[in-house]
């Protein structure tokens, strides 16, 4: 049995009013908050922790957030104003009048259907996706309940590693799918291709340019994004934007409105994503390739 870890206090409501006080004050005052975006405090955060613990940043579950929701659409746009100094600015609008339903399939853009391949030419085809900061979260697992297959986790804390491949091992020894078992939020698709890997976000080094049709980030970036860690969230953007494929997504699920992501995480860094060049050793023959930012995709979905 899989016991949940206590959530923080942290909610949709407690994180717009911390937004909004930043919005206000952030140049003159640094609001208390964990060092997020130092490994060591991870790790002291996952020393007594058990393979078997849970912890969803957030509480955002696939089952009960992600798999069928609605969204409003976002309106963004950038002006830069050029004098002594070049200036850009940005505002976004949300219409929140029209609100329609999509599926965590559509916003990926992979089909659970095609990440399966039953001989070897399907496989090879077959979509890969990259769970980012995975920690304690059973995304992953809750991904593979429902047909999605080609799944590579990656967090920094090598004891989370070792823990989740702990129970990921003992999930595919045991039967969970017995004739008692009605929950439909457990992992029964014992064959599911997962991989755990620890890597550092910021530089991927374990992986190919252009690997993955998907990366899904449920809150590493918004946890360095709560106590405003830019250098290492654009060293992360800049690696996701590496190892996705042409037309990849990257889905980035924030506690935080999109009034305040979207101008300081994607819009701003939009021109500096585009001009990175490929570096990756291990990519034959495009090491100076420059990718067009039209290449990936973005996505930000707050619930």
């Amino acid at each position: 049995k899989q016991v949940s870890v206590p959530a923080s206090i942290m909610s949709i409501t407690g994180r717009r009013v911390i937004d909004g006080i930043k919005s206000r004050l952030g140049g003159y005052l640094q609001l208390p908050a964990p060092p997020y975006g130092t490994p060591s405090y991870w790790t002291s955060v996952y020393h007594n922790v058990k393979a078997d613990n849970v912890f969803e940043w957030g509480n955002l579950t696939l089952e009960k957030d992600l798999l069928e929701y609605e969204y409003a659409n976002v309106n963004t746009s950038t002006s830069t104003t050029t004098s002594t100094t070049t200036s850009t600015s940005t505002s976004t609008t949300t219409n929140t009048t029209t609100r329609s339903t999509t599926t965590f399939a559509e916003t990926i853009n992979v089909d659970p259907a095609k990440t399966v391949g039953s001989s070897k030419e399907q496989s090879n085809a077959a979509a890969s996706i990259m769970i980012l900061g995975c920690g304690y979260s059973r995304l992953g697992e809750d991904m593979a309940a429902h047909g999605w297959n080609g799944l590579v986790q990656v967090d920094i804390a090598p004891k989370a590693i070792s823990d989740l491949s702990e129970r990921l091992l003992f999930s595919n020894n045991n039967d969970l799918n017995d004739s008692s078992n009605t929950n439909t939020n457990t992992n029964t698709n014992t064959n599911t291709t997962m991989d755990c890997i620890e890597d550092d976000a910021t530089a991927l080094s374990a992986f190919d340019d252009r690997t993955f049709d998907a990366v899904v980030d449920k809150g590493l970036i918004d946890s360095l994004l709560l106590v405003d860690e830019f250098p290492q969230m654009m060293d992360i953007m800049t690696s996701v934007h590496r190892v996705l494929k042409p037309n990849g997504i990257f889905c980035l699920l924030s506690l935080s409105g999109p009034n305040h992501v979207l101008p300081k995480l994607v819009l701003l860094p939009a021109a500096a994503l585009s001009s990175q060049p490929h570096n990756n050793s291990n990519s034959p023959d495009d090491d100076d390739e420059v990718r067009d930012d039209t290449t990936s995709t973005t996505t930000t979905t707050t619930t």
